[in-house]
């Protein structure tokens, strides 16, 4: 199950992000990022987390493009392709 944004997420807390995309149409190609919480923003009323990718500070990830996870084995089994 992948982090909602209501769940507990502090400054410092690692999280594995995989774009909803390769997800939700499960297309294979999908990556995981490893990011960082950097701090918390305001938008339209909300409170979320400003993600920063470890190894690679300038790069900032989208909330609402990604799906955030806690281990990087859900974050596998997200971007796993399903074949039917």
């Amino acid at each position: 199950m992948y982090i909602t944004v209501k769940m507990k997420l502090t400054v410092g807390t690692k999280v594995f992000a995989v774009h909803k995309k390769y997800v939700d149409e499960n297309l294979s190609g999908g990556t995981i990022k490893v990011c960082k919480v950097k701090t918390f923003k305001e938008k339209n009323g909300e409170i979320i987390p400003v993600l920063s990718e470890i190894g690679n500070s300038k790069v900032k990830l989208d909330t609402n493009t990604h799906y955030l996870y806690y281990e990087s084995e859900l974050a596998i089994e997200a971007i796993t392709v399903q074949h039917d």
